[in-house]
């Protein structure tokens, strides 16, 4: 499995586009943050600091990919934010507080994305 990281989700969006117009192979899925820093100013439905940029980002991606699988990765357990998530189709829920082994989280994930196991994870 091969992982690509975007901290700012403008960028991110960015980079998704250029490899749908470029025909690259799809993204198997997003790993979003619900909160992100550096949402573009024009994302106003990104919340006043960010605090749901990973929910603005996953509209704008499921309006390129409709089916394309996300991941939310957070702290919150807001029952508001959860809510959101939950009327994604294809996506899942991970609360980082369960996560506290790499090797937990890499398995969640690919059983989220329909991936192949990937065998034993190095700390």
């Amino acid at each position: 499995m091969e992982l690509e990281i975007r901290n700012e989700p403008g960028r991110a969006l960015d980079d998704f586009i250029q490899a749908e117009l470029e025909n690259k192979e799809r993204w198997k899925g997003a790993i979003l943050n619900v909160m992100m820093d550096n949402a573009p100013e024009d994302w106003e439905d990104a919340g006043a600091s960010g605090e749901v940029a990973g929910i603005a980002l996953a509209d704008r991606l499921r309006r390129i990919a409709p089916e394309l699988p996300i991941i939310f990765f957070t702290l919150y357990r807001n029952p508001e934010i959860r809510a959101a998530i939950e009327r994604y189709p294809n996506s899942n829920y991970l609360d980082k507080r369960e996560y506290s082994r790499v090797s937990d989280f890499v398995k969640a994930v690919e059983k989220a994305f329909n991936l192949p196991a990937s065998g034993e994870v190095k700390q």
